[in-house]
């Protein structure tokens, strides 16, 4: 199971991810003597304070739910068409990641008026991730094209 190239490919993405959701997402730069606040998955805080001032369920929901699918999409070797329609969810996934984030980072921006969004390097990593699921797609769509032709010859 592990020696499979799409089996090293999801172990990566999840680090990835995993890696994305201790990091912060982004920043909230105010102009004046306003504070800053850090966006991570868990919320939005301001940095005076640890209070939350709006919490991001979607993000905190959506990046563990990829890891998991990527835990069971590993376990699944034995069934590759399953596996397919994992990595291919796990793609929906984080792309509906980047659109939650991208709604926050517009919708957060209004409650400071002036305030402008820095994305911080976490961004990318979902993105890193999502290349490994197609990497791992592409691995699993090529050993289920072996298997059938090695069908086909008997």
């Amino acid at each position: 199971m592990i020696q499979r190239k799409q089996t090293v490919f999801l172990l990566l993405g999840i680090i990835v991810a995993v890696i994305c959701l201790c990091m912060p997402v982004g920043f909230f730069t105010a102009q004046g003597m306003a504070p800053e606040s850090v966006m991570t998955n868990l919320g939005i805080t301001a940095t005076v304070g640890d209070t939350t001032t709006l919490t991001v369920t979607p993000l905190i929901l959506l990046l563990p739910l990829s890891i998991v699918v990527a835990l069971v999409t590993i376990f699944l070797y034995k069934n590759r068409r399953q596996q397919m329609r994992l990595c291919i969810f796990n793609v929906f996934i984080i792309l509906l990641w980047y659109g939650c984030c991208a709604y926050y980072a517009f919708y957060a921006k209004d409650g400071v008026e002036g305030s402008v969004f820095r994305p911080a390097f976490a961004v990318c990593l979902p993105l890193v991730s999502l290349i490994f699921y197609v990497l791992a797609y592409r691995g699993v769509k090529a050993d289920e094209r072996l298997v059938r032709s090695m069908d086909r010859i008997r």
